[in-house]
């Protein structure tokens, strides 16, 4: 069968967990990417408590989702630096509303010395294989990939109008 994306990505994966793989595929004529993999940077805002942290959303379109299970790995970074100050396994993870987070970590984590700390569910950081695969005739890129799990692409065909492959990790617009 076929399948028509007009105004978005062909395949989307955000916080998933495993591995990714599409193998013998065809992505042509989109209005976006073929695929975009990536997971959710969330605004630390307060400490609450020794290892309690408040967390709010970076975009709007991200709001009332938790992301966070008992036992996931969690980095606090510095966005400005990309330095990790911190990381922790969750203890407990809740909703308070649709706009924040409280995120209860095995360990004291430091309170922001600046607005520009964020954390990351690495757990939700899977491995990407893309093989014999074809992309193109489409807008943006062929696959936008933002994760720190092990990605391989190939034996596939690009004839996109931006890059086939960008690899990139943002921390202050999409989050």
């Amino acid at each position: 069968g076929r399948l028509l994306s007009v105004t978005c990505d062909a395949t989307h994966f955000v916080n998933c967990r495993g591995k990714i793989e599409l193998s013998h595929c065809s992505f042509t004529n989109m209005m976006d990417d073929a695929g975009n993999v990536h997971g959710n940077y969330h605004l630390y805002l307060a400490k609450e408590t020794e290892n309690t942290l408040l967390l709010g959303f970076g975009h709007y379109q991200q709001k009332g989702v938790l992301t966070y299970r008992v036992g996931d790995t969690v980095d606090v970074i510095d966005s400005e630096t990309n330095e990790i100050v911190a990381e922790a396994k969750v203890v407990a993870a809740s909703l308070v509303d649709i706009d924040h987070i409280r995120l209860t970590l095995d360990r004291e984590i430091p309170a922001p010395t600046n607005d520009h700390w964020v954390t990351e569910n690495i757990t939700t950081a899977p491995e990407v294989h893309i093989h014999h695969t074809t992309s193109g005739f489409n807008r943006p890129r062929g696959f936008l990939l933002s994760t720190r799990g092990k990605v391989l692409v190939e034996k596939c065909k690009f004839s996109n109008m931006n890059q086939g492959i960008q690899l990139s990790g943002e921390l202050c617009d999409w989050y």
